[in-house]
Parts: C-alpha cells; structure tokens; sequence
C-alpha cells in the first residue's frame, strides 16, 4: 500500500507458486490488481478497482464471469465489515 495525497493505493501481484499445486485444482499463472481509494469529501471514498488474471485451464467463461462480479463486491462487503469493526474498537 502506498499514498499520493489523500489517495491510497493497493497494488495486488499474484505469486503463482506461492502455494504447492494440488491435483485437480487450477492455478491462477497470472494475476495482477490495483485498488484506489480516493475520498471525495468527508464520508464518501470513491474506490477504484482494476484486475487483470488469467485463470488457466479449460474453464468456461461462464464461470469465470462469476467471480468478475462477485468478486469485487464480496470483497467490498468484508472490507465494510472490518472498518466497522475497527471504528468499535
């Protein structure tokens, strides 16, 4: 993560064999994001999220379509969530 300004950036860079392969399952060989959280005025960020990934194997777009919208907002949810949780605390 870093700043310019007010602004912060998250830039994501998948590491493909970061975790040992399992038979069955398919890796993702490339990925690569960048969130940008801009705040606008006092309560409102605007978020800006960028992703670029290859899942490889022989997956169906249908399937891959999937997680280009869920993805992003169940994301967006779990990160709602914890800045709640820690404005509680």
């Amino acid at each position: 993560m870093y700043w310019e300004g007010n602004t912060a950036f998250v830039q994501m860079t998948g590491i493909s064999d970061f975790i040992p392969e399992n038979k069955g399952v398919v890796r993702m060989p490339y990925s690569n994001g960048l969130w940008i959280f801009n705040p606008v005025s006092k309560g409102v960020t605007e978020i800006i999220y960028q992703y670029q990934g290859d899942p490889g194997g022989n997956i169906p777009g249908w399937v891959a379509n999937l997680f280009i919208v869920d993805g992003p907002y169940k994301t967006l949810i779990g990160m709602s969530e914890f800045a709640l949780e820690m404005k509680l605390k």
